[in-house]
């Protein structure tokens, strides 16, 4: 049997919870796992010849694309191994480097503020201003309530999140410090948004 008629049952067998992760199983499987072990009977599978292969796609297209198709090609193997098809699977020692540490990008000022210029209300336009300068996830600035905010003490808090009062466009990095500067506003923007300690 080939790898290619094992992936069939496999898929067939095993579906994905969801529609963007069948997408991802299905192109990494098409493009990259099934041209290089399609054909090969499942057994002559070797343990160099998944290393190399894996190699060959971070040195050409990225870490995290090797890693999705030597995932795949794990699950696939890993089936056949528990049903006596293989004693082994030879992906399972397969090593990928670390992906680089990108560095952190946030945008400039003129940025955030023609991105939330773009936003179709003002609550969305102060929702994105606040992400943009307190670093907070979605799920951080969509639990802040008026109350979370006291404008004379320059301070927000809430059940997820703390911060004192900044006008510097933060990275996600960032947002976990919060150095008790006075605002800046050397920008030419209002210096209204939140700089976010997060507690918890």
């Amino acid at each position: 049997m080939t790898v290619r008629e094992w992936a069939a049952e496999f898929f067939a067998a095993h579906p994905p919870g969801k529609a963007s992760s069948s997408a991802r199983r299905e192109i990494a499987w098409r493009v990259h796992v099934e041209p290089r072990f399609g054909r090969i009977p499942i057994s002559a599978v070797a343990p160099s010849d998944v290393q190399i292969w894996v190699t060959e796609l971070v040195a050409l297209r990225s870490v995290s694309t090797a890693r999705q198709a030597l995932g795949v090609l794990r699950q696939i193997l890993d089936v056949a191994t528990a049903d006596g098809v293989l004693t082994r699977n030879p992906a399972s020692g397969a090593r990928l480097p670390r992906a680089p540490r990108s560095e952190p990008c946030p945008l400039t000022h003129d940025q955030l503020w023609s991105l939330s210029a773009a936003m179709t209300s003002e609550r969305d336009r102060l929702m994105v201003l606040v992400m943009g300068y307190g670093g907070l996830r979605w799920g951080e600035v969509s639990a802040l309530r008026v109350r979370s905010v006291d404008s004379k003490q320059s301070t927000s808090s809430g059940g997820v999140c703390r911060g004192q009062w900044a006008a510097v466009p933060r990275c996600r990095e960032d947002s976990r410090i919060s150095n008790g500067a006075a605002p800046s506003t050397d920008c030419g923007r209002p210096a209204c948004m939140v700089q976010i300690t997060r507690t918890g």
